[in-house]
């Protein structure tokens, strides 16, 4: 009988529940998972502890690192983000009392820049550059005008493809304003032979009243119509 009560579980419902160790923890256990933290005693990789983490990052959403296909959304997420850079560069250069410098390129080559000194490249300061600040400073230098030449070249290009497309538009607009003209011109000379035929004149002839005389005697005919 000794054997059997130590082996004997207490039971599920007691009589006071809140005063039993094990119920209160399978409360609190509980309540936990519905706040979305895990509990205390989970293991790192059991569930509770990935619903808590998945709970954690539900307030912000991932950013894909890809290019955003809308313009208008592109330009303003640039603008945002170019801000808050120079916030947090302005931020560092204050808080751990550094030199920040900034240069932004925009899609069409504008430049934005940021420094929270007041170094410039005098003479001077690039006497005191060491050879790996000047090897940086080259590259950064061969960079920008890189960057620089390449937007120039392309404004040329945008620039004489459009010169071309107004130029193809003028000549498609003078043939036909020629065309328009020369149909007039056409249309005009038409309406002239029509009123007059080409190589004959109309010429009124009045005989004289003695020759009406002899011609009555000869052929009573009227005063006739000569082309000439």
């Amino acid at each position: 009988m000794a054997a059997m009560n130590l082996n004997h579980h207490p039971p599920t419902t007691p009589s006071s529940p809140d005063q039993d160790p094990y119920h209160q923890q399978q409360q609190q256990q509980q309540q936990l998972s519905l706040l979305g933290d895990p509990p205390a005693d989970s293991p790192a990789g059991e569930p509770g502890s990935a619903a808590g983490a998945k709970g954690r990052r539900a307030g912000r959403g991932k950013v894909q690192l890809k290019r955003i296909e809308d313009k208008n959304s592109r330009q303003v997420t640039f603008s945002k983000r170019r801000n808050g850079l120079i916030k947090k560069g302005r931020e560092l250069a204050v808080l751990c009392d550094v030199d920040v410098g900034l240069i932004i390129f925009s899609s069409r080559g504008r430049l934005y820049e940021y420094s929270s000194g007041d170094r410039q490249l005098e003479e001077g300061n690039i006497d005191k550059l060491s050879i790996e600040e000047l090897i940086q400073l080259e590259q950064w230098l061969d960079d920008a005008l890189r960057k620089t030449r390449a937007r120039k070249t392309e404004i040329m290009l945008e620039a004489a493809k459009s010169f071309h497309k107004q130029e193809k538009q003028l000549r498609v607009e003078n043939e036909a304003l020629q065309m328009k003209i020369d149909a007039a011109a056409l249309n005009e000379k038409c309406q002239e032979d029509q009123c007059h035929p080409t190589g004959a004149s109309l010429e009124l002839q009045f005989i004289p009243e003695a020759d009406q005389r002899d011609s009555r005697a000869t052929s009573p005919e009227k005063p006739m119509l000569i082309f000439l």
